[in-house]
């Protein structure tokens, strides 16, 4: 009997037991999954009960650790079986039911009951009592399962509705995580640690999209991400790869999915159309298939609804940034009334959320499905701040004119659970942890707070994209940890992957992580890499010092230009950075193309680079908020260049991106809008470069007599 393995680590820990041709510890086992000893402890009696069942024995020696019992002939056989290559009986009903509905799905013609009878082992009255619980979930995706006699069983429904289904169907199954290792275990070249799923995954769920095809997307989809003005969080790249993969798999067998002809025009407006059509045609070439317009809505109405990492407000459509912070104030006012805690005063807070809601009131108002994979453990660890976050909710649904879904308001809960731990006070701090995750803001904030909350000896060093984490940052941070929600690879320092959440597994892998490096070894491990700490940091000072000498002495202010197009503020930028025309020409060129553009609130920040630039050159440039929206469609007042050499942009980009988030916050950003006439705004300029300085001198000190 060969029971399905629905279970993905229950199934790479097989594996691995099939490929060992010698005793294995369970450290090996845990190291090679990417999970903690204790997870591997508790998943042995399971793998042992599903050995014995398909005639294999697990040996488990005293002090040395398991082996799977038998020859090179056993080892395979149980590969064969992993692999799907054996008849399989499938004994658990949910995992018939999940097969059945891969199956239906994916069949264009109506299947008789012998055949699910013969290929899952089972009688037709099991079949036919699965094919109830199928024809309910199927309800949900106003799908309808056909059952007529002598013919057989499919399912009818609109193509949208079939592939909501699907996409449904994989995220119910697989983690977000488990997802993105997968997807990311078909490419080379990958950005994150595959040893969590180093084993030939050839799950059926999978089947609904063309896996063969991810590399090839994967390509364009990041090609096309540099285009934009906001970057993707890795779970909205990855969401985005499924949604192509399984269009192309469709298209192929000639199924059309068509959109309402007034949403289609409403999506054309709108900056993502472009880059939709882009991308699709990158796509059919790619494939040699035809992409009919309606799926380029589809594609656009993904892009607009996507979550994305940096905390961008995309001011576009119906929804201004005014809005997004008046929605985002209000909500925060509900919560501060029900826990009596000041929030107000939190910017960071009131701005996180408004970027979060950008995506999310774009994703509520064009009706798409919504996932929170956390959802029901938030509702389990933080049942207040979930209640509460449904009050703060309702400003929402006066928003949009519908209820909000419970994944949303989990999404919420992520934000205020983070702002409320993070507004109590905090111990002295000994360890610097570097926390990375691959979706947005909420989680990872989230994921901080806890951490500082649960450990007294936990500094939050910076919070990071999962693909960000480099010897650089590693050393420029000084970080002594990486706490993680996927596996990095090649990590410089230790790497704990944990939930999100931080459940007590996790808590006790992180305990044990801290008392291996204690404070006795920490000491001496800083007193031994004390010289290189110290050079390190001269560096970075030395490059810092630099990097503000150059701008204050190489600065333009455009106080009050007279412009009045698109075509006049680019030759006004150029002009104002360069007297050579050749330069004027190549910085013009990167101004038009928005490669460097970033959007903040009051501001747009360009970065331009010049291969012959000798020094750092910043232009202020007041403008009006007319133009502003037909330049990158973002009502801001001023305009920041920074013209840096080509040759120190690896230098300066960690410095660049502390400038650039200064000078762009709120408060300083108002103060330079305040200010009137050249003078005046070079004076408020010198005054915020001055703080930035010795902000930073402070820190230098602080982390040199640390």
């Amino acid at each position: 009997m060969n029971d399905m393995i629905p279970e993905l680590r229950l199934k790479s820990i097989l594996h691995f037991l099939a490929d060992a041709n010698a005793v294995v510890t369970i450290q090996q086992i845990a190291d090679e999954i990417g999970v903690s000893r204790r997870t591997i402890l508790r998943e042995i009696p399971e793998v042992e009960t599903w050995l014995k069942k398909n005639n294999f024995e697990l040996i488990k020696k005293q002090g040395q650790g398991i082996q799977l019992a038998g020859d090179e002939d056993t080892r395979i056989r149980l590969k064969e079986i992993l692999s799907g290559n054996m008849s399989v009986i499938v004994n658990i009903p949910k995992d018939r039911q999940k097969m059945l509905l891969v199956e239906l799905l994916q069949q264009k013609e109506p299947s008789k009951l012998y055949y699910f009878t013969s290929k899952l082992g089972v009688s037709a009255s099991t079949i036919s009592n699965d094919l109830d619980k199928v024809e309910g979930w199927l309800e949900k995706y106003n799908l309808s399962l056909v059952r007529k006699t002598g013919l057989g069983v499919y399912i009818t429904g609109e193509e949208k509705d079939f592939r909501r289904a699907m996409i449904s169907l994989l995220y119910e199954n697989l983690s977000e995580e488990e997802l993105i290792q997968i997807i990311k275990d078909t490419v080379p070249n990958k950005r994150m640690k595959a040893n969590v799923l180093q084993v030939n995954v050839r799950n059926r769920l999978l089947n609904l999209i063309d896996r063969g095809s991810i590399e090839k997307i994967e390509g364009i989809v990041y090609g096309l991400e540099k285009r934009l003005e906001y970057r993707l969080a890795e779970s909205a790249s990855i969401g985005l790869m499924v949604h192509l993969a399984l269009a192309i798999q469709r298209i192929k067998n000639n199924e059309k999915i068509s959109i309402d002809p007034v949403l289609l025009e409403e999506l054309k407006g709108i900056n993502e159309f472009v880059f939709a059509s882009e991308l699709a045609d990158k796509v059919a070439s790619e494939f040699d298939i035809e992409i009919p317009i309606d799926e380029i809505g589809y594609i656009t109405m993904h892009l607009k609804g996507a979550r994305v990492y940096n905390g961008t407000v995309r001011e576009n459509g119906s929804i201004s940034k005014q809005e997004l912070m008046q929605i985002a104030w209000e909500m925060i006012d509900t919560v501060e009334r029900e826990f009596g805690v000041d929030l107000k005063q939190n910017d960071k807070l009131l701005y996180d959320l408004a970027c979060h809601l950008d995506p999310a009131l774009r994703r509520l108002e064009l009706n798409l499905d919504i996932r929170n994979p956390l959802l029901e453990q938030l509702k389990q660890l933080f049942p207040d701040i979930y209640r509460i976050s449904e009050r703060a909710s309702e400003v929402l649904k006066q928003r949009v004119g519908r209820d909000i879904p419970e994944s949303e308001i989990g999404f919420i809960a992520m934000h205020f659970g983070a702002a409320i731990e993070k507004s109590r006070p905090a111990a002295k701090r000994q360890y610097k942890v570097i926390v990375a995750c691959p979706s947005g803001i909420g989680s990872s904030r989230l994921l901080s707070v806890r951490l500082e909350k649960e450990f007294k000896d936990i500094e939050i060093a910076d919070t990071v994209s999962t693909y960000e984490v480099s010897d650089q940052l590693i050393s420029e941070k000084q970080a002594d940890l990486v706490i993680s929600t996927l596996p990095i690879e090649n990590c410089p320092v230790k790497n704990i992957c944990v939930n999100p959440l931080l459940l007590e597994e996790d808590k006790l892998l992180i305990h044990q992580a801290l008392r291996r490096s204690g404070p006795e070894d920490k000491k001496a491990s800083v007193s031994n890499v004390s010289v290189d700490f110290l050079k390190s940091n001269i560096t970075h000072i030395v490059s810092y010092s630099s990097f503000v000498t150059e701008i204050l002495e190489n600065h333009r202010i455009l106080a009050d230009p007279k412009i009045k197009n698109e075509a006049q503020l680019i030759t006004a930028l150029s002009e104002a950075l360069s007297e050579d025309a050749d330069d004027r020409e190549l910085i013009a060129k990167q101004l038009l193309n928005k490669n460097g553009l970033r959007l903040a609130e009051d501001c747009v920040i360009m970065s331009c680079y010049l291969e012959s630039g000798t020094h750092n050159t910043l232009l202020l440039c007041r403008t009006n908020k007319e133009l502003m929206k037909q330049y990158c469609e973002r009502s801001a007042e001023m305009v920041v260049v920074l013209l840096m050499p080509e040759t120190k942009r690896m230098v300066y980009q960690s410095i660049v991106r502390d400038f650039y988030l200064f000078i762009s916050s709120r408060s300083n950003m108002k103060k330079l809008l305040k200010s009137s006439g050249e003078e005046e705004i070079s004076k408020r300029l010198y005054e915020l470069l001055s703080e930035l300085y010795m902000t930073k001198l402070y820190e230098w000190r602080t982390q040199l007599h640390a």
